[in-house]
């Protein structure tokens, strides 16, 4: 519309132009006026500035792992994370930033060395625009501090829920808890071992005071992830202050107190095999264990080497790094 209104204007003067000179005298020249040039104006477009040129590199990796936090906390963390250790952080020039984290899904025993790559822009108001890319696997190998943390979560509460069923062992068939802290087939060995228990009217005093795992041991507790045919399972072996009362007793007296005089009598150790269930309240069910009682843990000197000639296996018991 604006073309047809500036040829519209061009054509109006040189026609009032030719009139002036038909009007005119003979000698009146035909002076041919300056083209109309109609100036357009190209609107700005705000691009994103790369992220490398303005120098706030810890601004933009900050943003990339908060939002990598909003990922995770909203259930769609990148490669299915449910949580993650943050190893390393890096950006290059063009503002990509790559987050280096040690990854566990939640539902096995495994976790995996990931390269989480955002591209980071900084747009014109200031603000970080974070765009997740990939999340490859990386080399090398981790332990999920989450993953370690929520199995002795799971134990702190398996410990109150044993003591109390060997208390009380006919409870075990209907303390509500049995059908969220123990899988199916420890369900079914165990249910019988304390039915028998119970018809024997013998209940236990436990073989350790249990508080808080972190703080009850008195060795490293030590840990090790294997799979079992289809299960992947997470072990851990726990050595702690031996209960003095220790013992099976029926009407208040001691029956059996399962010590013999060679016994050192310091510790009480625990083995633990977990495998996770994230339909669980507590993330983690039991499906097997075994203990000593009355030991020593320290009798050799080489704690994790005795723990592993205890329970033998191709993936041996480590210490778990605190």
């Amino acid at each position: 519309m604006k073309r047809h209104e500036t040829w519209f204007s061009i054509f109006l003067a040189v026609s009032l132009i030719t009139a002036s000179c038909a009007e005119g005298s003979e000698s009146t020249s035909l002076v041919t006026p300056a083209p109309v040039v109609e100036t357009v104006t190209t609107p700005t477009v705000e691009t994103p500035t790369p992220a490398a040129a303005l120098d706030n590199a810890d601004d933009l990796i900050e943003a990339a792992v908060n939002q990598l936090d909003a990922e995770v906390a909203a259930g769609n963390g990148p490669s299915e994370t449910f949580a993650y250790d943050l190893i390393d952080s890096k950006i290059d020039a063009e503002g990509f930033v790559t987050l280096t984290i040690c990854a566990w899904t939640g539902d096995t025993v495994f976790d995996t060395v990931r390269d989480s790559l955002y591209r980071t822009e900084v747009d014109a108001d200031g603000s970080i625009a974070v765009t997740h890319v990939t999340t490859p696997i990386a080399a090398g190998d981790c332990v999920n501090t989450h993953l370690i943390e929520s199995a002795f979560d799971f134990i702190n509460e398996f410990d109150l829920y044993s003591a109390d069923i060997s208390a009380n062992p006919a409870s075990f068939a209907t303390d509500e808890r049995t059908s969220d802290l123990v899988t199916h087939s420890y369900e079914i060995r165990v249910n019988e071992i304390n039915t028998a228990f119970a018809d024997d009217e013998i209940y236990f005093q436990p073989s350790f005071i249990a508080s808080d795992v972190r703080t009850d041991v008195v060795a490293d507790a030590l840990f090790r992830r294997y799979r079992l045919e289809e299960v992947t399972i997470l072990e851990l072996v726990i050595c702690r202050a031996m209960n003095p009362a220790y013992g099976a007793y029926r009407s208040g007296a001691l029956v059996d107190d399962s010590r013999s005089p060679e016994l050192p009598g310091l510790h009480s150790i625990d083995a633990y095999q977990l495998v996770p269930d994230p339909d669980s309240a507590v993330g983690w069910r039991i499906t097997g264990g075994e203990g000593l009682l009355w030991a020593d843990c320290f009798e050799t000197g080489d704690w994790p080497g005795a723990a592993n000639i205890w329970r033998p296996r191709d993936t041996t018991l480590a210490a778990v790094d605190t």
